[in-house]
């Protein structure tokens, strides 16, 4: 019984080589025979028709570099065409469905990257990835590539900018009439892993397009691949959006200090000082674009020169809120301005130009008035050249009314500028 057993599988062994060699051997010479005065530089068209190519692509990974303006992309391209040269019937060569060949043994298409950044590596069928060969002449060629391609940065919505880059590939040589391209379905595919990327894939298309010179009267076909980026920065939110917001805060409330303040001059300083500051950080972050300019940088310009202006316009409403004055205000313009001072939040200034009384002024009075201000009372009047009480609040709601007009100006800009931005982002 023993012998038996070891007989039968001996035997199953030796029946199981015999096939596999009958059928390497039957693959072989099929393979011989089909290549067997095959010429790969002739198109596999029949009857002198065109040869029909199904294009598609599936992405594996993209990088944008923003200093160079290249995308960077490794895909798979898919194409499918029928070779009637490379046709069997499959019972007659011992159920050989498919066969395999180098692409170096056949006829591929001669697809190139039309936007190539690196004319070297523009040619996107070569290498030695094997071909699929089907008994119906159906042939299958799925060829990796890396690619280089030229896509020109816009970063005019940074830190919310997105771009659409394009992928243009076809024949070099042969026109529409020779090799058609036609879309797979689907035409585009993702294979991304779970990388941590600087850029979000969030569309992407392939399309067929079809354009005449004025050369040659016959079509010209290629294939291109859409992709749109998006910037993917959340930390921009804190390191640029929330500085931009404090630097316009503080900028703010230098107007709100009292007119006769000192420190309303050493506040926009700082806050000037600290403007330009992070525009160098700002510049030094984004580079030098070629294209447009950042609608942020704009803001933080527009915040620059604003302040500037504001250190121009502090330092007049201190000299006018502060004296000393050798003329006193006219009375015309007193009323107007305490009607107008009603309007602005200022009716305390007001209520303080209107008393008429000589009495000595409080201390809150005298701070509002500033630490330096010399007042003369009643007694000494007579002896010095220094401004009245009166005449000092006159000139105080003055500098007041034109704080608070530069306050409302700057709120206007600020807000359009900035619904300017928020809108186009």
């Amino acid at each position: 019984m023993l012998r038996l057993l070891t007989a039968t599988f001996f035997l199953s062994v030796w029946c199981w080589s015999r096939t596999e060699a009958y059928n390497t051997s039957a693959m072989q010479l099929l393979s011989q025979k089909l290549l067997k005065d095959y010429d790969k530089n002739v198109l596999p068209s029949a009857e002198g028709k065109g040869v029909d190519i199904v294009v598609g692509a599936s992405i594996v990974n993209f990088d944008l570099n923003e200093q160079t303006h290249e995308l960077s992309l490794d895909f798979w391209i898919k194409l499918f065409w029928n070779d009637p040269r490379m046709t069997w019937d499959a019972e007659e060569n011992a159920g050989i469905e498919t066969v395999y060949f180098d692409s170096t043994h056949m006829w591929c298409p001669d697809l190139t990257l039309y936007t190539s950044s690196d004319w070297k590596n523009s040619k996107l069928t070569n290498g030695n990835t094997k071909i699929v060969v089907r008994h119906s002449g159906e042939i299958i060629y799925v060829p990796p590539a890396a690619v280089k391609v030229q896509c020109t940065i816009d970063v005019m919505l940074w830190p919310y900018d997105q771009h659409t880059c394009k992928v243009k590939f076809g024949s070099w040589v042969y026109d529409g009439y020779m090799m058609n391209l036609k879309k797979a379905d689907p035409p585009l595919s993702l294979e991304l892993d779970d990388m941590i990327r600087d850029w979000k894939l969030s569309n992407y298309s392939l399309s067929i397009n079809t354009k005449h010179y004025e050369c040659c009267p016959e079509p010209y076909v290629d294939a291109t691949i859409y992709l749109t980026l998006r910037r993917a920065a959340p930390t921009f939110c804190w390191t640029v959006m929330m500085p931009t917001a404090v630097l316009c805060l503080l900028t703010f409330v230098t107007f709100l200090l009292p007119p006769a303040s000192g420190e309303k001059i050493v506040v926009a300083l700082l806050s000037l000082l600290a403007n330009i500051c992070f525009l160098d950080y700002v510049t030094k972050v984004i580079g030098h674009a070629p294209t447009h300019t950042p609608i942020l940088v704009k803001v933080v310009c527009l915040q620059l020169v604003l302040l500037v202006l504001a250190v121009l316009l502090n330092a007049l409403v201190l000299n006018i809120s502060r004296g000393p004055h050798t003329l006193a205000l006219s009375s015309s313009l007193k009323l107007p301005l305490i009607r107008l001072s009603s309007l602005l939040g200022l009716a305390s200034y007001a209520h303080k130009v209107s008393r008429s009384d000589g009495a000595d002024l409080e201390k809150s009075d005298r701070l509002e008035l500033g630490e330096e201000s010399k007042l003369c009372s009643g007694e000494s009047r007579p002896r010095c050249n220094c401004d009245t009480e009166d005449n000092l609040w006159n000139w105080l709601l003055l500098g007041a009314v034109i704080d608070r007009l530069c306050l409302f100006i700057y709120l206007i800009i600020i807000v359009l500028s900035i619904c300017i931005f928020s809108t186009v982002a």
